[in-house]
């Protein structure tokens, strides 16, 4: 990995796919959290945002020593927390099964339960001579790149992939190329993790979360629709085909 940037670099401030990266953030997303993922060179590396809290073992002496240190993981779980709320995903546990988000990212692994869960399973590793950090590390998808955290330090990384434009063709008569499929937008959504549950897509968090993120989506698809001289209004969605279109 390499030190985060304290400024946009050149090639970020050059790529164009920096104004796709703006146009796929939540409206009213904190300038400051993404002025960091605009920082970013868009090479896919990973860069580091936040050092480990702790080096060595000697946290893990005593379980009263690992919760002294494991209180200041809430830094690095906070920035967590913040830099995935740019595109509107929740970060869960992938530790602790009962981690349902109603307790913040940042709350739960800075709390005793957490911790007794991640001391745990180090102490059990140690013992059977096994490495730990390397399994200890969290991965967080987003449509501009990624986010990893380690739940045994609290060491943080960031990436952020090269976004090409897609914006049309709108019209079929408008391919250069027959018979291929050709993406125009960027997926309302990606797999965020690993969980194996519901958990690893964000908008399948509640009724109020499909809308948010599916919107933008939708808007695309009416455009497309009203290029091609369709009413978007009297359309018929085939996984509703009684319904027709509310919006």
């Amino acid at each position: 990995h390499h030190p985060l940037p304290s400024t946009p670099s050149a090639d970020a401030m050059a790529d164009h796919g920096l104004h796709e990266l703006q146009s796929l953030v939540k409206q009213g997303a904190n300038p400051q959290h993404m002025a960091t993922w605009e920082s970013l060179k868009p090479d896919g590396q990973y860069y580091s945002i936040q050092g480990p809290v702790a080096n060595g073992s000697e946290h893990l002496a005593t379980k009263k020593e690992w919760h002294r240190h494991m209180s200041h993981m809430k830094t690095s779980a906070m920035l967590v927390n913040q830099l995935l709320s740019v595109f509107d995903v929740e970060p869960y546990c992938k530790l602790c099964d009962n981690h349902n988000g109603i307790q913040g990212f940042e709350s739960h692994c800075g709390a005793r339960m957490h911790c007794d869960v991640v001391y745990e399973q180090v102490r059990g590793c140690q013992a059977a001579g096994a490495g730990i950090r390397e399994f200890l590390w969290q991965e967080w998808h987003v449509i501009a790149g990624s986010i990893r955290y380690n739940h045994l330090d609290g060491e943080l990384h960031i990436r952020r992939h090269r976004l090409e434009l897609r914006r049309g063709p709108w019209r079929p008569c408008d391919l250069t190329v027959a018979g291929q499929w050709v993406p125009i937008n960027y997926p309302a959504v990606v797999k965020t993790s690993n969980l194996g549950d519901k958990r690893d897509w964000p908008h399948m968090g509640g009724r109020k979360y499909w809308p948010k993120h599916m919107k933008r989506a939708a808007c695309c698809l009416g455009h497309v629709l009203s290029c091609n001289a369709i009413d978007p209004y009297s359309a018929r969605c085939s996984i509703c085909p009684g319904n027709l279109t509310d919006e």
